[in-house]
């Protein structure tokens, strides 16, 4: 049997593909930009100028190319590593799931 890896997916739900940017704000911090990689209706991927930490909670403020509405969530951070370019690529999971309808808008 084959040992899991990094670069293996365990996500419950397929993340799509995005790039839209994103307001990321550490709660008690003062907000700062981070860039939307991918989203699913259970999660986000964001890339963060800083490091955040595992366990850490993120207001976000996300809203879509299409669409002038904006959507403010709660999320955890699940994992976070550094990128060869300073940046942080950070998974997090929704506090709460979000209907696909709204994943489709911010994709």
């Amino acid at each position: 049997m084959s040992q899991p890896t990094l670069a293996t997916d365990r996500r419950a739900v397929a993340r799509r593909r995005c790039r839209v940017s994103t307001s990321c704000r550490l709660l008690g911090e003062v907000p700062r930009e981070a860039e939307l990689r991918d989203i699913s209706a259970l999660g986000v991927g964001l890339l963060c100028p800083d490091p955040v930490n595992p366990g850490e909670h993120l207001d976000l403020h996300l809203s879509g190319p299409s669409t002038s509405l904006g959507l403010a969530l709660r999320a955890r951070v699940v994992h976070s590593q550094e990128r060869p370019d300073g940046r942080w690529l950070a998974g997090c999971v929704f506090d709460e799931t979000l209907p696909d309808s709204l994943v489709a808008l911010l994709h």
